[in-house]
């Protein structure tokens, strides 16, 4: 257990989201939902007193990584900021051991089962494994209640900022002189939670009402068998549209006086209407909640990210470019009101907590993946593993690598098969290659599902004598 603090610097509420991720953690508190793994390979010698000087920096520095959150024996919920909280660091000796690669395995999967206790426990934990002198692996678990993806590359290159300035010789005392006056000089965390309790949650209340108005269906990708159980709670699939068809859908995008962002947006719209058999389907999309006016909050740590519904409808002679700019404009004007709780949005329609079943991000923020104390690339420090989960069974994360546009589709196994997964990904890369060849395509003429799925499905249906489900589709 990380040595913590009985002095507190700052106590405030929640984001909405971290409630819902405290909710989840206090009804499900043994799942691996929320808890993030970053595992870098270093092929360098690593001193440990070193580490040890870094991370306690990095717990000076920002404020989140001091974070407890106070739910016993309290009428309200509250995140309680500690003056000093040492962030917890385990080294592991593998270089006499003639399995490494297995026992690391093993050292990953513990980490991640012990989960986090979010009264007591360091919310951010390091891991340090030794496979060789020169050959290390670093392991970063974070709680997601305290930091979003965009925060672990801020966290992750002022880690070897400050490495790094230790193994040159800089002092710690130097070094730590130099970080309190850096914080001083900076908006913290709570200056966000403060804003946030500002906002007209009645308005906003009152936008996401009318958004939603008449929406009647809970669109979602069925599952057309019940996969064999396994302890694994996700597993990832990964999808690239060629660099061809994305250039082509910049393009469209350009023409449409929008962004690649809402491209993939439309794209997962389409893919949910033809799994759900309409043409009006709601998901939930991840926002990055730093669109407000707070001075310097790109460079603030905490969890900024909201989840808000995304609403896509079209009619049989609506085109691509048509939804484009529609979903482009709707997506403008719900900036005002995205740090809105999704919760109190569900609260208001009929379909409840079953109004979103999907989830859809787009990440451009840094990873921090291969960065040294100058920002460069570091060819000896590199991401090798990269985990994380959510509440949902299926989340669809976009982004473009090497000049393609990439899917990440993250999925339970206990809900969908490994084969199930590929068709989705196959029909969303599929839906992406029309819309890239004809911007003026009916969405209602998008054919999305490939011949290798159709010769599946009629073999099946062939081979069964039970009638085929009438609430599934295959169009």
């Amino acid at each position: 257990m990380a040595v913590v603090s009985n002095k507190i610097e700052n106590v405030y509420p929640l984001t909405p989201l971290q409630e819902g991720m405290l909710f989840h953690h206090l009804a499900n508190p043994n799942s691996a939902e929320y808890i993030m793994q970053h595992a870098y390979n270093v092929d360098m010698e690593l001193n440990t007193e070193n580490i040890k000087r870094a991370l306690a920096l990095l717990s000076v520095r920002y404020s989140a990584l001091r974070t407890a959150f106070a739910y016993k024996k309290t009428k309200e919920i509250y995140q309680v900021v500690l003056a000093e909280r040492e962030i917890e660091y385990n080294f592991i000796s593998l270089v006499n051991d003639d399995k490494k690669d297995d026992n690391y395995k093993k050292i990953l999967a513990n980490d991640l089962n012990r989960g986090f206790d979010l009264i007591k426990d360091s919310l951010l934990r390091v891991t340090h494994v030794q496979f060789d002198e020169k050959v290390n692996k670093l392991v970063f678990s974070f709680h997601h209640i305290i930091v979003d993806g965009w925060c672990i590359g801020i966290v992750i290159d002022s880690f070897w900022k400050y490495y790094n300035s230790l193994s040159e010789g800089i002092s710690y005392d130097e070094l730590l002189k130099s970080v309190v006056d850096e914080k001083s000089k900076s908006s913290d965390y709570s200056e966000y939670i403060k804003w946030l309790n500002k906002q007209d949650k009645e308005k906003a209340g009152q936008f996401w009402a009318k958004e939603l108005e008449g929406y009647d269906s809970d669109a979602k990708i069925e599952s057309l068998h019940k996969p064999e159980r396994t302890n694994e709670q996700v597993r990832e699939l990964i999808g690239y549209v060629d660099q061809d068809n994305t250039e082509k859908l910049k393009m469209l995008s350009k023409n449409n006086e929008a962004t690649i962002n809402t491209v993939a947006e439309v794209a997962v719209g389409i893919l949910l209407q033809r799994y759900s058999a309409s043409d009006d389907v709601v998901y939930g999309k991840v926002v990055s909640g730093r669109n407000v006016p707070i001075n310097g909050i790109e460079k603030m740590v905490g969890l900024f990210i909201n989840t808000i519904p995304v609403r896509v409808s079209s009619d049989d002679n609506t085109t691509v470019g048509e939804l484009i700019r529609t979903q482009q404009e709707k997506g403008i004007e719900s900036t005002e009101f995205e740090y809105y709780s999704l919760a109190e949005i569900q609260n208001n329609t009929m379909q409840g907590s079953n109004l979103i079943n999907v989830i859809f991000v787009y990440e451009n923020y840094m990873s921090g993946q291969n960065a040294n104390k100058d920002g460069e690339k570091n060819d000896s420090i590199y991401v090798e593993y990269v985990r994380e989960q959510t509440n949902y069974n299926i989340t669809i994360s976009a982004t473009e690598i090497d000049g393609k546009l990439g899917f990440e589709i993250l999925y339970n196994p206990n809900q969908y098969s490994d084969l199930e997964a590929k068709f989705i990904m196959d029909r969303l890369l599929k839906i992406c290659e029309q819309m890239a060849k004809d911007s003026e395509i009916k969405v209602s003429d998008i054919d999305a599902i490939n011949e290798d799925e159709k010769a599946l499905i009629v073999n099946e249906f062939s081979n069964t004598k039970s009638e085929y489900p009438v609430d599934k589709t295959v169009v």
